[in-house]
């Protein structure tokens, strides 16, 4: 992947999440996706946050994966590979802002949605997290509501 052309998206625009068959496991078993999900994760976790949905969503079959969900593991590292002289900054600015979102029933599968948040402190990214919601919003309301209780939580 060292000499790969860079993506500009951290998955692509096509990939749709939904869980591998048995027989796709099989064919992909040998592929070391749950690695590179796991340093992807690493990596959204102590530096990143832009990879953490895409991390996020990568990790929900690190049990049992496709050779689809390898392209988009590797779109991801293509992505990486553009975007390498990204930083987080800090400015002078005394400013504290926040920032949440959720989709709804983004998830395919199970039709959860996905909450995200995040928090800047001069400038510079401090906290944040994606992840899918424990339960299933019965609308977006409910969902983006959700949302904000978990970032509420963050920000006390």
């Amino acid at each position: 992947m060292l000499d790969c052309n860079p993506a500009q998206s951290p998955l692509p625009t096509t990939f749709k999440p939904v869980p591998a068959t048995d027989t796709e496991f099989d064919e992909a078993r040998s592929l070391p996706y749950a690695q590179l999900v796991g340093a992807v994760l690493y990596a959204s976790t102590v530096s990143r946050p832009d990879l953490a949905h895409a991390a996020s969503i990568l990790s929900r079959y690190i049990s049992k994966w496709s050779k689809v969900h390898y392209a988009a593991a590797k779109h991801l590292l293509r992505y990486i590979k553009g975007t390498t002289d990204y930083a987080l900054t800090f400015r002078a600015v005394k400013q504290t802002v926040g920032y949440c979102d959720a989709d709804w029933g983004g998830d395919l599968d199970t039709r959860r949605s996905t909450t995200g948040y995040l928090f800047k402190i001069f400038g510079g990214v401090v906290s944040w997290r994606s992840r899918r919601q424990p339960t299933v919003a019965l609308s977006t309301t409910e969902a983006e509501y959700m949302a904000s209780a978990d970032a509420a939580r963050q920000a006390v």
